[in-house]
């Protein structure tokens, strides 16, 4: 595997690891999503499903879904299993990292 692409499924296999791109980023949530789904998990999926939705890859679309996922972490708690609160925090960890960026990091992934 080449070192994104096993970033990228290290992240969906194993929720602590870096989320290193946008599409692994996106990948990742939308698994979560189709597993909300097919659980109805309604709570979950009425505050991440406005923000994901109107994405647009902009500052104000990853805030959008940052925020929406802190909304899933507090709100829906009691509806998601330990694995997907594991990776909402990584979700939430890699938006903040796009919104904030770290000191010497590119701000903008590719």
């Amino acid at each position: 595997m080449s070192g994104s692409l096993y970033t990228e499924a290290a992240a969906i296999l194993f929720p602590m690891a870096e989320i290193a791109t946008s599409a692994g980023f996106i990948a990742a949530l939308r698994s979560l999503i189709d597993t909300w789904c097919d659980r109805r998990c309604l709570k979950a999926l009425s505050r991440i499903l406005p923000a994901y939705m109107g994405f647009n890859g902009l500052t104000e679309g990853w805030g959008d879904l940052y925020d929406a996922l802190r909304n899933v972490q507090s709100v829906a708690r009691d509806e998601l299993t330990e694995h997907e609160l594991e990776m909402v925090s990584s979700l939430i960890a890699a938006a903040s990292r796009v919104i904030y960026g770290k000191a010497g990091e590119s701000r903008f992934w590719q």
